[in-house]
């Protein structure tokens, strides 16, 4: 760990200082009281939290204030090589804030409180989560004036307690009980790894034959691929057939409801001509009325000819009458006149009974003669009616033909469906040897990641140590691991290379 800088403020002597501090030695001169030591004070409290006896905050405070002190600590960790600053705030009675900010995230706040701060160094300056970090400070950071030297110089066993705890001689003592373990480990490992070692090399004896094998593999994948193109193109010819007859079931639909309204207007058009036909006789039956009162309305016209003589005559006697004074003398005329007028107007009498008889037969007739016009009206609606009902029929006929060849194409479409559903097993099966071969390739990733990692370690490292255990390794041994590593990865790479070839002939 690296303390970069040191800051101070209200701390003793200190209103406000920033020390900055190199890598390496650092040397730190003034006068007695010029508050060298406190630098070491404010480390040990800001990092290792240490409080001599007789402690108190009060005392970290600079004389006369009466604000906050605060010490602020920027360093960088071993640990990750990260910046981080350590930051402490306190009054007379209490500290009011006690945070660790990582300088690389935007100040953000990785530990809070004396706990996890003190957590957080002991990770840090890698020792024990038990590690007592005050007394750490007190024997090797913060050491007093003049007692440097002091633990040196006592004896064995007033040192050993005071050493065995700052070099963490039991935690090594417990590492090298729990390493006995681990080597015991490693012998059995290494011996299962002989053993698999011989298993793999008598199992290459059957590499040719595998090596055809997958070939015979990769060429069954190819035309299994080649299947399932062909099957897809086919299911999707099916597909479009099939909405083709689907769009098919739907004209037909829509014939037979055009088919089934034809057939009501159809009805209703029979029905009108049904009536048409009877307006028709009824029309005729009135012109064979007509033909037999012809002579009848013949004689109405010469009797309403007589009927105008008669009115003539009337007026005639209304003179008559006006002269009967002075016609008196001519009363045997006039008697004959008379006469004449009487039966002149019994023929009106029986022309205006007659006409009076004829008047029905003249109604009739025009209303005949109406029917008639209306029976030809809805005749030539008939024959319109029968041309657009034999259209309709013409396309009945057309989309009931082309229902049946769908129908057809259905049944195709169906055989088509099976093949299909066959084909598609072929293929899961042909995707679940692709998932299979996928998933041996990836183990193969794995172990070789894993070998060149260690082959990595192997060849980097200053001294010969075993990368599981790091016990010291022989020249022979390393050779051997490292050799047997590489032969392994160049299985691996052409593993790798037939799994890739075989992807690509797919």
């Amino acid at each position: 760990m690296l303390i970069e800088q040191l800051e101070l403020e209200n701390f003793k002597s200190y209103a406000h200082a920033i020390i900055p501090l190199a890598p390496g030695t650092n040397a730190i001169v003034g006068a007695n009281g010029a508050g060298k030591s406190s630098l070491l004070e404010a480390l040990g409290f800001a990092l290792f939290n240490v409080k001599p006896d007789g402690f108190t905050l009060a005392n970290l405070l600079r004389e006369g204030s009466t604000k906050e002190g605060r010490i602020v600590v920027t360093l960088c960790s071993s640990a990750d090589e990260r910046r981080y600053e350590v930051e402490r705030i306190f009054t007379d009675r209490t500290t009011r804030r006690y945070r660790v900010y990582d300088l690389e995230l935007g100040r953000a706040i990785v530990a809070e409180g004396e706990e996890q701060v003190l957590g957080w160094m002991r990770y840090h300056l890698r020792m024990e989560p038990s590690a007592n970090l005050g007394q750490f400070f007190e024997n090797t950071i913060g050491v007093p004036q003049g007692t440097f030297t002091a633990p040196f110089l006592q004896a064995a066993n007033q040192r050993k307690p005071i050493f065995d705890a700052l070099l963490q001689v039991e935690d090594y003592r417990k590492a090298s009980d729990n390493l006995l373990s681990a080597e015991r480990l490693l012998g059995d490992r290494l011996n299962a790894i002989e053993r698999e070692i011989a298993r793999i090399e008598g199992e290459l004896i059957k590499l040719p034959k595998l090596e055809e094998d997958a070939k015979a593999l990769a060429e069954r994948i190819a035309a299994l691929v080649e299947e399932e193109k062909a099957s897809r193109e086919a299911l999707r010819q099916a597909e479009e057939a099939l909405a083709a007859y689907d769009e098919a079931e739907k004209r037909l639909r829509e014939a037979q409801s055009r088919l089934d309204q034809a057939r009501e207007r159809l009805y209703t058009q029979e029905r009108l001509a049904q009536e048409a036909t009877r307006a028709v006789a009824e029309a005729e039956e009135a012109g064979r009325i007509v033909e037999e009162t012809r002579a009848d309305y013949e004689a109405f016209l010469a009797a309403e000819a007589r009927l105008g003589e008669c009115e003539k005559a009337r007026r005639t006697r209304d003179a008559l009458r006006n002269q009967h004074n002075a016609l008196l003398r001519q009363q045997d005329q006039a008697s004959s006149d008379c006469d004449r007028a009487r039966n002149r107007l019994q023929e009106m009498v029986e022309a205006a009974a007659a006409l009076a008889a004829l008047s029905p037969a003249v109604a009739e007739q025009e209303r005949l003669e109406e029917a008639l016009e209306e029976a030809k009206r809805r005749c030539l609606a008939y024959e319109q009616i029968a041309k657009q009902l034999a259209e309709w029929e013409a396309q009945v006929a057309s989309a009931q033909e082309e229902a049946e060849r769908l129908a057809q194409e259905a049944a195709q479409a169906a055989a088509l469906a099976q093949t299909i559903a066959t084909l598609q097993d072929q293929a899961r099966a042909k995707r679940e040897e692709a998932s299979q071969a996928a998933s041996r390739t990836a183990v193969l990733a794995e172990e070789k990641a894993r070998l060149e990692k260690q082959s990595e370690a192997l060849s980097e490292a200053e001294e010969a140590r075993c990368p599981v255990c790091e016990s010291e390794l022989t020249p022979e041994r390393r050779d051997a691991l490292l050799l047997r590593n590489a032969e392994r990865l160049k299985e691996i790479e052409q593993q790798e290379a037939q799994a890739h070839r075989a992807r690509r002939e797919a």
